[in-house]
């Protein structure tokens, strides 16, 4: 409908007159993942770059009309909440919320990041017993986790009880922030309710400018609820703007310059890895980077579909075979190398049997999400002592940061337009967001996509950066010849992009 109001996002917080932090940055945080935001003010701050001054909290009663009057007119979907400058206000934000059936991102703002303490006393009981278990997240970095929870916070250890003890208090979701540990790991620990601990880690900055970045972090996650995302993938693209707004933060005062929202290149070096369970302390070896472009990457069910794809030109191919029958699977496997073997250039992956593809001496292995997840830390060590090449699927987000903590040597993403070759339960991913997401995962990576692609789309999905395009269906064909002919053509439309 052309005059369907797009979701928007309420920030809830104070007023920094540098624009820094606060309603400020959290605007411009949503405006760059293009969700609009409204406003509704706390306090009034009096600070620059270097410091904070006074921190001026509006009455409470104006702060309540300002969220009453958007709640009743902007098609709200997410909350952030972020400074809040008296124990009136946190008691009128419970009445105010109680009915607001959205999810409400909670930044546990007690102290600026350059100075002043921004939560009376009075205020703190009212906070952690009313306010807090509304949260759907919370985002305490470790001196406010200390403060919440009574705790002494020196280690990932400490970190995960810390986490525990604040899910007890009542809110649905933790993201404990690690930015303030001295090591080479900047390691996020985001833990819901029944859900095993989750480690966002990306490698740490050593910026003095990160102003804003506690703000930007909530806002983000909230805009990305907002565009429907799961908490995981919300957080994980919270985290990847944040990283990389501080690696290109602006200065534009005398003191500390602040996270910039947008203005830089997405890339996998801002992009964080996601591990389930215990944090690491470092990442495990990368598997072998392809040999070459993988261009157009025929998926077939037998060996014996596979040569007229090679005497067509394509060097990038996999063999995905479906039996009960070990035996049949096995021979499938090795005719597949076999003929594989007399072009010498030839990338052929073998999908889920890697104990018979190391055997076969197979160029590499393609593996789904879950398999990959499923796999022991001993299997994942033989597969990279093995030297094979690793490709993995993902279909969002969340499960890119799973795969980019596995450093394959591909990633692929899907499904593109859908797909009819298997059940997936996943939604389209679509061309804008297929070129958003690749750039997060370039240069470490080649990017591979896969689902409903034909001969007409083969210069758009070429145009968002991937580096081959998976196909099944576009290139069956009821004899070798006519297999051979369509697999050509779709080789010199790759080409002529």
């Amino acid at each position: 409908m052309l005059n369907q109001k797009p979701a928007s996002l309420l920030t809830i917080a104070g007023h920094d007159p540098s624009s820094g932090a606060g309603v400020s940055a959290d605007m411009a945080a949503a405006n760059a993942l293009g969700v609009p935001c409204c406003s509704a003010i706390t306090a009034l701050t009096v600070q620059n770059s270097q410091g904070v001054s006074a921190v001026h909290p509006v009455l409470s009663k104006i702060m309540q009309a300002q969220v009453e009057a958007l709640l009743a007119d902007m098609p709200i979907a997410a909350i952030k909440i972020g400074m809040i400058g008296s124990r009136a206000m946190v008691s009128r934000l419970v009445t105010i919320l109680a009915d607001v059936d959205v999810p409400i991102v909670l930044d546990t703002v007690f102290k600026a990041s350059i100075g002043e303490s921004l939560l009376d006393t009075g205020a703190r009981l009212m906070f952690t017993t009313r306010l807090l278990p509304m949260a759907s997240l919370i985002t305490p970095n470790i001196p406010e986790a200390e403060q919440l929870t009574g705790l002494v916070i020196h280690s990932r250890s400490d970190q995960l009880a810390a986490a525990q003890a604040l899910l007890s208090m009542g809110t649905k979701a933790v993201l404990l922030k690690g930015g303030h540990f001295a090591d080479a790991l900047a390691a996020d620990l985001l833990l819901e309710r029944g859900k095993a601990p989750v480690w966002l880690i990306a490698p740490t900055i050593e910026s003095y400018h990160s102003h804003g970045s506690g703000c930007v972090l909530a806002t983000s996650i909230a805009a990305g609820l907002v565009q429907g995302l799961s908490l995981v993938a919300a957080v994980v693209q919270a985290k990847a703007r944040v990283h990389g707004g501080i690696a290109h933060s602006h200065v534009l005062g005398q003191g500390v310059g602040a996270v910039a929202p947008w203005g830089w290149q997405p890339n996998s070096a801002h992009f964080p890895w996601l591990v389930v369970g215990d944090c690491p302390s470092g990442l495990p070896k990368a598997f072998p980077p392809m040999m070459q472009s993988m261009g157009l990457y025929p998926i077939v069910a037998t060996a014996d579909a596979l040569m007229p794809l090679l005497q067509a030109g394509c060097r990038t191919l996999q063999l995905r075979v479906k039996s009960d029958d070990v035996a049949w699977v096995q021979a499938n496997i090795q005719q597949a190398v076999r003929l594989c073997a007399d072009y010498a250039d030839s990338q052929l992956f073998i999908n889920d049997h890697w104990h018979v593809a190391i055997e076969a001496g197979a160029f590499g292995v393609h593996l789904g999400q879950e398999d990959w997840q499923a796999l022991s830390d001993a299997d994942k060590d033989v597969l990279r002592a093995s030297g094979l090449r690793i490709g993995l699927s993902t279909h969002n987000l969340a499960e890119m940061a799973f795969a980019h903590a596995a450093r394959p040597s591909y990633i692929a993403i899907g499904p593109l337009f859908g797909t009819t070759s298997k059940q997936i339960d996943h939604p389209a991913v679509g061309l804008v967001q297929l070129k958003s997401w690749v750039k997060w995962l370039l240069p470490d990576y080649s990017v591979v996509t896969i689902g409903g692609i034909e001969a007409k789309d083969i210069a758009a999905v070429k145009a968002c950066g991937v580096d081959g395009i998976a196909v099944i269906g576009a290139v069956k064909a009821h004899s070798d010849e006519q297999v051979e002919d369509k697999t050509k053509q779709l080789i010199a439309l790759w080409h002529e992009v």
